[in-house]
């Protein structure tokens, strides 16, 4: 697929990565109609020949969309204008969020650290990821507290302390 895929022309690309994105998104909303339930979260698509889930499609969509929002906005000043760093992080947490509903914690996280690495490497100031993190950790307790699952809680546990799990 990749290799049919570099054959397509960069500017096809461009002109369609807004839609390509919309289209993911709206994929991604029905999963909650549609969608096929599996290890206890609802996030595939049946299509009769194929299972689609749609967050792993945004992952690849949602650089499309912000290659495409940076290359239009070629001489931004990101600090210039809230607008400029608010419209990418809307394109990036609203699927995240929807995937994080499914419950899908892992996948969020990956769209969002994959996303920043995007936002990172536009040249956006250190001072954002300073102030990003900050409010990351100021919102952490709300999350842990109200959000997770116990299971996604001892995921993370197990994460930070592999030895709490003796497999």
């Amino acid at each position: 697929l990749f290799f049919f895929v570099s054959f397509v022309s960069i500017k096809f690309w461009l002109a369609a990565s807004y839609y390509i994105y919309f289209i993911s998104l709206l994929l991604l909303l029905s999963v909650n109609f549609f969608g096929n339930t599996g290890m206890g979260a609802q996030r595939w698509i049946n299509f009769g020949l194929f299972n689609l889930q749609p967050s792993e499609l945004i992952k690849f969509t949602i650089i499309l969309a912000l290659a495409r929002y940076f290359h239009a906005e070629k001489d931004l000043n990101l600090w210039s204008s809230i607008k400029n760093f608010i419209i990418p992080i809307i394109l990036i947490l609203l699927p995240a969020y929807i995937i994080f509903l499914q419950p899908d914690l892992g996948s969020s996280l990956i769209l969002i650290i994959a996303s920043f690495t995007i936002l990172f490497v536009i040249g956006l100031s250190i001072w954002f990821f300073l102030i990003s993190g900050l409010f990351a950790i100021l919102i952490a307790p709300f999350v842990w507290l109200f959000l997770l699952y116990d299971y996604q809680k001892s995921r993370i546990l197990t994460f930070l302390d592999p030895l709490r799990d003796p497999l």
